[in-house]
């Protein structure tokens, strides 16, 4: 049984497939005095903003990233479990929370986030999914002109390179030519099942589509940040092809301790951050771009002087520009499971994830390897409880084929956070043996929650509360998706299939009975509810009448010139997608508005 580890008899067959797609180290720049630009977080928003900048080789960029350098694992679509909870992981953790989580250790779920040149794409699940039109249409009547999704939709486009079948597709709905490549999951790295969930949606009356296209409700294969079976971080695509210019900076394990403020002006003058254990001051000639992401932003904001007036008294923090709304209106996406299964053993072949076969398969861009841990497909639909005035799906429910190995369960197990206790009861029964999850995710989540400092010490983690069912809706949602995943095991291949969902070695809810019951789903969901790492809205956009809005429609914090918010924490609210996608655009949008405005 090959282990998953990268062993040293296949780590120079793994390296030689990198080798042709340019996947080489970042060299350490000799920081200067001064820069025009300072970018914090090397995330998508900021990456993406640090290519758009650097790209006037008249302007010197510095982007700082608190994390490392990624490596050969980063690349390769299957290992991206392996990476959560290591090293390129922040680790974050909600506070305990009340209705929620209870699976877990102590009643606290696991965020995950990138701590690694690229952020979180090199952790995620590659989905590239970008949205309804109503949703940034909503954007913009909520007091942000140049949100609609007339306006955002060219910068959506302006990243894309959209494949298939090896062509370039330009379309209304695709672009093409961009420095993103997407697609959908090359061959041999879909899970056989996913046609069964793609048949059995039909069935229960959803329309297949493409989920970037016209519409949003009905089912539809994934696309992934994804080029020839290799995977396409914000470092891969926005970096690593304009990291040889002589005005762009890159330095990796600099740790931003706060945002240099002149408390006169209220201008953002540079950034102070640690470095191989030295700190060093840079002065910013024209701006400073925050895109440290939505937990990271609002806690150097915070340790900047900006954000709610009582919680920096709290750590004696000299208050530059007194902004309630900072690290408040936190929303996250939240999901739940259902297990299905044949309870037939997997072949110990299908066990090898990494051997001799599917490295070959990998180097032609195929094969297992290029698999998305097994996310495949996902069915958009509208529960009892969406809003009848609007078109907008408010669930998803994502197809798992899942690789619950012996091999690879260690590492499925710190992605999804559960405890022992609830991990034996639930999944262990099923390693080595055919199974599929089906999450159902409330896309549009109401409960909203906060991101607060623990100390004014910057090596510090911030405290997190996506404080998950303060509104009840949010369990209303979940719990219907939960039965509207649960219904496809009725459909024919499921069925012909022998498919079943799968029961628990003990069941922390049996004495409500009926598992579909809606008491025994409360209950059930108390304990599998987790977050979906999709965080948004902790600094959030909005007009001057808003008194929680913390940057305006043009990314600019309020109150303090020459700094901006590229990153999700500005999103207004939640939208009908993952947020990868989402902010992309905004960094492109971010870097356009910085260079009409630098001219």
């Amino acid at each position: 049984m090959a282990p998953l580890n990268l062993t040293a008899f296949y780590l120079p067959s793994l390296m030689s497939v990198l080798l042709r797609f340019e996947v080489k180290p970042f060299a350490e720049p000799t920081i200067l005095d001064s820069y025009d630009y300072i970018i914090i977080g090397s995330g998508f928003g900021g990456s993406v903003v640090a290519n758009r900048l650097s790209g006037n080789l008249e302007h010197n960029v510095l982007l700082l990233e608190a994390g490392s350098k990624d490596n050969v694992t980063a690349h390769v679509p299957i290992l991206s479990t392996t990476l959560i909870n290591g090293g390129y992981d922040w680790k974050y953790e909600t506070v305990p929370q009340k209705m929620a989580c209870h699976g877990s250790s102590n009643n606290i779920c696991k965020l995950v986030s990138g701590k690694v040149v690229g952020g979180s794409s090199v952790l995620d699940l590659m989905g590239y999914f970008r949205g309804h039109k109503e949703d940034f249409d909503k954007w913009e009547k909520l007091g942000n002109p140049g949100w609609s999704y007339d306006d955002v939709m060219p910068f959506f486009k302006k990243s894309e390179n959209y494949r298939m079948d090896g062509e370039c597709v330009e379309s209304e709905f695709h672009g093409c030519g961009g420095d993103l490549f997407i697609g959908p999951l090359p061959e041999g790295a879909e899970g056989e099942e996913t046609k069964y969930l793609m048949e059995g949606a039909k069935e229960m009356g959803l329309e297949e589509i493409d989920y970037d296209g016209r519409t949003q409700v009905g089912v539809s294969r994934c696309h992934f940040t994804m080029r020839n079976g290799v995977r396409q971080s914000a470092a891969t695509a926005f970096l690593r092809p304009v990291k040889e210019r002589p005005n762009l900076h890159i330095s990796l394990d600099s740790l931003v301790h706060k945002i240099i403020i002149d408390s006169e002006t209220k201008t953002a003058t540079g950034v102070q951050f640690e470095k191989d254990g030295k700190i060093i001051e840079v002065k910013a000639k024209k701006e400073v771009i925050l895109s440290a992401g939505v937990y990271s932003s609002p806690k150097i904001l915070m340790l900047s002087g900006i954000g709610p007036k009582e919680e920096l008294e709290k750590f004696k923090i000299p208050l530059i520009a007194d902004l309630p709304g900072v690290g408040q209106n936190l929303l996250e996406k939240i999901s739940s499971f259902v297990i299905f299964t044949t309870g037939k053993t997997f072949s110990e072949e299908r066990e090898n994830v990494i051997s001799t076969p599917t490295i070959k398969e990998w180097n032609k861009g195929t094969g297992l390897m290029a698999s998305s841990s097994g996310m495949d497909a996902v069915a958009l639909m509208r529960s009892k409880y969406a809003d009848k005035n609007s078109e907008l799906a408010d669930l998803l429910i994502l197809y798992q084929s899942f690789p619950l190995y012996a091999t690879t369960e260690p590492f499925f197990k710190a992605a999804f956070g559960y405890g022992d206790e609830f991990w034996a009861n639930h999944f262990i029964p099923y390693v080595n043996k055919e199974i599929g999850i089906l999450h159902p995710i409330v896309l549009l989540p109401k409960s909203k929650g906060s991101v607060t400092i623990r100390s004014s010490d910057p090596h510090d983690l911030p405290v997190i509360d996506p404080n998950i069912y303060e509104d009840e809706r949010d369990m209303k949602v979940l719990s219907e998706g939960v039965r509207m995943a649960s219904e496809f095991i009725n459909t024919t291949l499921f069925k012909k299939n022998k498919f079943y969902i799968g029961k628990p070695l003990k069941d922390e809810c049996e004495e409500f009975g009926d598992p579909l019951s809606d008491e025994h789903t409360a209950c059930f969901l108390k304990y599998s509810t987790t977050t979906k790492w999709c965080a948004c809205c902790s600094n959030k956009m909005g007009p001057e009448s808003d008194p929680m809005a913390v940057v305006d429609h043009r990314l600019r914090v309020r109150g303090i010139k020459n700094l901006r918010i590229a990153d999700a924490s500005v999103m207004p609210q939640q939208y009908s997608a993952l947020p990868g996608a989402g902010v992309i655009m905004i960094g492109e949008k971010a870097a356009h508005m910085i260079k009409e405005d630098n001219q």
